[in-house]
């Protein structure tokens, strides 16, 4: 069970990675959707976990062998960031796949969905 944790967290550390590479690809290049997006997407993870955090049940949610409730914030924001991160990677794997554009959604910045 230890080996599954550390796997884990390489695939969190992994697509920390991806989508840092990716936001630096958007912001040399200008693209402001991209860079915002990514900006929001991180913020939710972070903004998700500090709030579950603050919850009356966040000493029953694990992370590992740690309890939600006792993450401090720099460990509430790191997991928000590899979550964020982990949700972008995801989103882009789909969309790879989705050769019929059925998973299409709009740009956060307006634009042609």
């Amino acid at each position: 069970m230890e080996d599954l944790g550390v796997l884990i967290g390489l695939v969190g550390f992994v697509a920390l990675v991806y989508a840092a590479i990716n936001f630096l690809k958007y912001l040399t290049n200008q693209d402001w959707n991209g860079v915002v997006t990514q900006l929001t997407v991180w913020a939710a993870g972070v903004g998700v976990t500090l709030l579950g955090k603050a919850t009356s049940f966040a000493a029953d949610w694990a992370i590992g062998d740690r309890p939600l409730g006792d993450f401090t914030t720099a460990d509430a924001i790191y997991f928000g960031l590899l979550i964020g991160s982990v949700a972008t990677a995801y989103h882009d794997r789909k969309k790879a796949l989705d050769s019929g554009d059925s998973a299409k959604t709009p740009e956060l910045l307006g634009g042609k969905s």
